[in-house]
């Protein structure tokens, strides 16, 4: 396989498991989260309330509760940059409350690619 087919192939399962994080989000799919996220998965959200930071295990409770989620958010990819096993993707995820502003690092393993850490500025809407 060349390499602009290997690097198109990623590019397209890096998508997919963006446009998962987006809609899984969205239904509260732990299931579909939990393949999308690396066991390590952090999310460092800043906030008006000044920063948070949240495991995989902590950010997938939250969501089962009820506690995040749950809204839909339009999906804008800005950016996919891959290296060899790595990537980074800048999308934009926006509600009619808030905007997330999200630096997405992914990893390639065993189980494809994997959102490993999200650093997310997030800006409420304000009406």
């Amino acid at each position: 396989m060349s390499i602009n087919v290997t690097a198109q192939a990623d590019q397209q399962a890096i998508h997919q498991v963006i446009k998962h994080y987006q809609s899984a989000t969205f239904t509260r799919d732990i299931k579909t989260l939990d393949k999308a996220f690396h066991d390590d998965f952090r999310v460092v959200a800043l906030t008006a309330d000044g920063p948070k930071v949240l495991d995989k295990v902590t950010y997938m409770g939250l969501l089962e509760a009820g506690k995040i989620g749950g809204v839909e958010r339009e999906l804008e990819v800005k950016h996919i940059e891959i290296q060899d096993k790595t990537a980074h993707a800048h999308i934009i995820l926006s509600s009619q409350k808030a905007v997330f502003n999200d630096q997405l690092q992914l990893v390639f393993m065993d189980k494809g690619w994997q959102i490993v850490n999200n650093l997310t500025q997030v800006t409420p809407i304000t009406q």
